[in-house]
């Protein structure tokens, strides 16, 4: 009963630490990305490109607020150089924090 115990409590760790999320991204990983010119580099910006706006629908949903349309329309090629330059100020940070911030301050 103790190792199935032990089992139970450490399995949760071990599955974390093999599975590779999207909240493992971090911003340096993100502008490097975006600025890659190889055509690896560029599908692997344009899969982030496309979970940072699933993760901003998933705040707008979540919250009722439309931070797509308010205060002002914005496109998911303006999110992007928002991001930018969330990156830009805080290079360790991850990509859903700045989109957070970037929620935050459109929602006032």
């Amino acid at each position: 009963m103790k190792k199935l115990l032990l089992i139970l409590l450490i399995l949760p760790t071990l599955s974390s630490a093999l599975v590779t999320t999207y909240s493992d991204v971090n911003c340096g990983k993100w502008l490097d990305l975006r600025k890659g010119n190889l055509a690896n580099e560029k599908n692997l910006a344009n899969q982030s490109e496309q979970r940072a706006v699933g993760f901003f629908d998933g705040l707008v949903r979540a919250n009722g607020f439309d931070a797509w349309e308010k205060p002002t329309k914005i496109t998911p090629s303006q999110l992007f150089y928002m991001i930018d330059n969330e990156c830009r100020a805080n290079p360790a940070s991850k990509i859903q924090d700045s989109l957070l911030e970037i929620f935050i301050g459109r929602e006032g």
